[in-house]
């Protein structure tokens, strides 16, 4: 899911300073969770730009041009179906518990 533009966070943020309307009608006026309007809210309380913040990490997405040369050099070049070598490496890690 793409970030909400800075647009839309401004627009939420200052209906929720108005007054005029609860968290849960300025979530459902713009069609966002509570969770985000509060989250706008705190944001503003706290001085701190509003802007989308940059993706937190976890694992690349396969379409990932770095994923996807890493598996041609893997596979050498073969693309009609993926190698084991191919699969995430949280694939091939034990299970630990």
């Amino acid at each position: 899911m793409k970030a909400y533009s800075l647009d839309l966070r401004q627009r939420v943020l200052q209906a929720a300073l108005s007054g005029d309307h609860t968290i849960a009608e300025v979530a459902g006026l713009f069609g966002v969770g509570t969770a985000f309007v509060n989250k706008m809210l705190r944001l503003h309380r706290a001085g701190v730009d509003l802007a989308p913040r940059p993706h937190g990490g976890g694992y690349r997405h396969a379409s990932c041009p770095a994923t996807r040369s890493c598996c041609a050099r893997r596979c050498g070049g073969r693309r009609t179906q993926r190698s084991k070598s191919c699969a995430p490496a949280w694939r091939s890690r034990p299970a630990s518990r």
